[in-house]
């Protein structure tokens, strides 16, 4: 579903919570947006792991407990990092809602920040373009540091082998 299809009755309900106006607005929105999206990846990505690494870390002797955050939990680090790279970077580039939902003279993320500096009659373009270059630094240093879990995240429900 588009967001422009359910803006207004989230912002009514935002309101009705007391989000609407701080940080912690969008903070929610973007988390409980996140939370389907992350568990069609991970349902998915567990389904193909077999469950032959499962049985032989419980004849090993590990609990349940265990069993996740020993053996299958590292096993889902390419898809943390296909989450954390899809997600981060659509939340770090959103301009709509942080616009609508965040006053202008509080925090503000940054493209709405950059936003502020070209208007009707003037225009900042180097502080803009400085902005600019500011706010993609992190999200290009994530996607490099990311990039080879992103690939293998991707691919691991491409081909059965």
């Amino acid at each position: 579903i588009p967001f422009h299809l359910y803006m207004f009755p989230l912002f009514k309900e935002l309101k009705l919570f007391g989000l609407f106006g701080n940080l912690a607005g969008p903070v929610v929105v973007y988390i409980s947006g996140s939370v389907a999206f992350g568990t069609l990846l991970y349902t998915s990505f567990l389904k193909g792991i077999p469950l032959d690494i499962e049985e032989a870390a419980r004849i090993d002797g590990c609990t349940e407990f265990q069993t996740f955050w020993k053996v299958v939990f590292p096993l889902l680090g390419p898809c943390t990092a296909s989450m954390v790279v899809l997600n981060g970077l659509g939340i770090w580039s959103d301009f709509l809602m942080p616009y609508i939902v965040l006053p202008s003279d509080r925090a503000k993320s940054t493209d709405v920040a950059e936003y502020s500096f070209v208007g009707q009659y003037t225009a900042r373009w180097d502080i803009a373009l400085a902005g600019t270059i500011i706010a993609l630094v992190p999200a290009l240093i994530i996607y490099v540091c990311l990039q080879k879990y992103f690939v293998k995240g991707i691919m691991a429900g491409a081909a059965k082998g």
